[in-house]
C-alpha cells in the first residue's frame, strides 16, 4: 500500500516539475503591440450595432483580411 502511494506521489510531482521547467513566452515587440492594438480596436468597432456606411465598409475590409 504504501509503495503505490509513493508511487503515485513520484508521478504527480513528476509531472508538475515538468510544468516548472517550460520556458516563459517571449514579450511582444512594440510592432506586434501595436498590430494586436488595432485589431482589438476594430473589432470592438465591428461588434457594435449601429455603424455608418464608411464603418460597415471598414469593417468588411477588415474581415475580408
Amino acid at each position: 500500500m504504501i509503495s503505490r502511494a509513493l508511487l503515485l506521489s513520484a508521478v504527480i510531482g513528476w509531472s508538475g516539475s515538468n510544468f516548472l521547467l517550460s520556458e516563459p513566452p517571449e514579450p511582444l515587440t512594440a510592432h506586434q503591440l501595436q498590430i494586436k492594438g488595432k485589431a482589438k480596436r476594430l473589432s470592438n468597432i465591428c461588434d457594435k450595432k449601429k455603424k455608418s456606411k464608411k464603418v460597415k465598409e471598414m469593417c468588411d475590409d477588415w474581415r475580408r483580411q
